[in-house]
């Protein structure tokens, strides 16, 4: 179900605590950090009302389309990694998660984390073989 945009969005949230409270100025913030704010906005659930609402606040005066389509283009670019890198990185994050449950002795945590790992290995194993630049592949020395 798509936000509303009429006033009953406007009760779930006060759009000026999506304001960021920083030492930067709001108005002295690049594009790159404002438009990084709007993503973090919208992945944090945000109405598009409070969204909107809330960029009105701290940018008083500006235009807002742009940074809009900027945080929309940034989420577009973050589903065009290939499988390999995202399975890379649950597989390094659920390392990490293993290694942390250890150090705080949960241990049920730590095998749930194994298992998550064993499944990762098992499953999507191949998507790193296919990749061209495998440092792992056997290669013969040159004779």
């Amino acid at each position: 179900m798509k936000a509303s945009l009429g006033p009953e969005s406007a009760r779930e949230a006060e759009p000026t605590n999506l304001v960021p409270k920083t030492e930067t100025p709001a108005a002295e913030m690049s594009e790159a950090a404002k438009v990084h704010q709007v993503y973090n906005w919208i992945l944090g659930g945000a109405s598009d009302f409070d969204v909107i609402e809330a960029m009105h606040a701290a940018w008083p005066g500006e235009s807002i389309k742009p940074l809009l389509k900027a945080a929309v283009r940034k989420m577009q670019e973050a589903a065009s990694i290939d499988a390999a890198t995202v399975v890379g990185f649950c597989f390094a994050a659920t390392h990490d998660l293993y290694r942390r449950m250890v150090e705080i002795g949960d241990f049920t945590g730590a095998l749930k984390a194994l298992k998550q790992l064993e499944t990762i290995a098992t499953k999507y194993g191949s998507l790193a073989k296919e990749q061209p630049n495998d440092s792992r592949k056997n290669t013969k020395p040159a004779s």
